[in-house]
């Protein structure tokens, strides 16, 4: 038996994580059971406690958290990784097996070796960010030297990985975000250009630092009514890439909106539909850029086991990087 934050029904963190003796199921084909060093939170773990996440567990209470930096302590039928490995990655929470506990389940193919030069706070941080960061800029986005990305929500784990991830592609960045501390944290990240969205017009502020033409890349994560007006910023023959919705939901763009410039609405998604052959390739390059100091750690918080729900809690009022709990 170990401690694990569990979810019961629906509502505020603070409300509905319980921390309980909990045990796992038996190991299936390809998985593992891992020792929890460090388990970053996100913006998922909030949604899966008011209900708003759409592959919540049916099944009674289970326990979030979708990344993890851990020892594998014990293997199921037909895995290679020998116990004692140190690894990174997703972790099985779509059964409520996540990482905000002191043991969790993994599957082989959703993880990686941490090297010896990535903290596990860090490496905790880092999955679900950069990989979706890689496949948007690197994958799907075409992201070439000399263009210019704007990143909405740039000061959070998601744009942050988008910064970095850009500029060590040689790309130029325009980050968007809401106060003086964040749009600081965005700079010292190497974001050329930075916007304040709460007293600037984001449009009108990207066609004065790109000349008029506008930015070749929209990385969004935040939807809304902020990827809406961020679209007119596009620039000819543009890729608009649809992250994620951290303000509660997509942007509505009419696809005529298109026409003019010629540009493109992208999908972005790093999860399952990827098999673990190309995680593994973009680990890889991450890991080269990562260990060039060309990318950072996302962490800027740590907390004990604790001090999750309070932590949880107030993840939609914005933070700079990931807050990761560290065991």
């Amino acid at each position: 038996m170990f401690k694990a934050w569990k979810i019961h029904g629906e509502g505020q963190p603070r409300d509905v994580l319980r921390s309980e003796q909990a045990n796992l199921p038996p190991l299936a084909p390809g998985d593992m059971r891992i020792k929890v060093l460090a388990a970053s939170l996100g913006l998922p773990d909030y949604f899966m406690c008011t209900g708003q996440y759409p592959a919540n567990p049916k099944d009674g209470p289970f326990t979030p958290g979708g990344e993890v930096c851990g020892t594998v302590i014990a293997v199921g039928p037909d895995v290679k990784t020998p116990i004692g490995t140190r690894v990174m990655g997703m972790t099985d929470f779509w059964r409520g097996l996540g990482s905000l506990a002191e043991e969790c389940i993994v599957r082989e193919d959703e993880v990686n070796p941490a090297p010896d030069f990535i903290s596990d706070d860090a490496a905790a941080g880092l999955r679900i960010a950069y990989h979706t960061a890689w496949v948007g800029l690197v994958t799907n986005g075409k992201t070439q030297p000399g263009e210019t990305v704007l990143v909405l929500g740039a000061a959070g784990g998601t744009g942050a990985a988008a910064i970095e991830l850009s500029k060590a592609l040689g790309a130029r960045v325009i980050a968007v975000a809401s106060s003086p501390e964040k749009l600081d944290y965005c700079r010292k990240l190497g974001a050329d250009g930075l916007i304040d969205r709460t007293n600037q017009n984001v449009v009108e502020e990207v066609m004065r630092l790109t000349g008029g033409k506008g930015a070749d890349l929209i990385y969004d994560p935040v939807g809304g009514t902020a990827g809406e007006e961020a679209f007119d910023a596009i620039a000819m023959q543009g890729r608009f890439l649809l992250v994620g919705w951290a303000c509660g939901r997509w942007p509505d763009i009419p696809i005529w909106k298109t026409l003019g410039r010629n540009c493109s609405l992208v999908g972005v998604y790093a999860g399952r539909s990827y098999g673990g052959d190309v995680h593994a390739q973009i680990h890889n390059g991450l890991m080269d850029f990562y260990k060039m100091g060309k990318i950072r750690s996302l962490t800027t918080r740590t907390i004990g086991f604790d001090g999750v729900p309070d932590a949880l809690q107030i993840l939609p009022e914005g933070q700079l990087g990931r807050t990761v709990m560290v065991l």
